[in-house]
């Protein structure tokens, strides 16, 4: 019997406190998420970026904030806040 003893990469690098959130970014960040996230979670990984991208997008569009790094937006979508 095998076992699969691979562990996923994580989709934090270093530096990622000081990396902007733009659209340029944001393609490196999602597919680093995606490639550490298992594949019974994919669709509900997916599902919040793309709610996401809606509300960075409304929030842009009346003056809102948005996330301060690449590391912030990671937590975020990972779920791996500090409260």
């Amino acid at each position: 019997m095998t076992f699969y003893t691979e562990r996923r990469p994580s989709p934090s690098r270093d530096g990622d406190d000081t990396v902007p959130v733009n659209a340029r970014t944001l393609k490196d960040v999602n597919a680093r998420i995606r490639a550490a996230t298992p594949a019974y979670r994919l669709p509900a990984v997916n599902t919040k970026i793309r709610t996401a991208a809606v509300q960075r997008h409304r929030a842009r569009k009346t003056g809102g904030s948005d996330f301060a790094s690449a590391s912030e937006y990671i937590e975020f979508i990972t779920g791996t806040e500090s409260s």
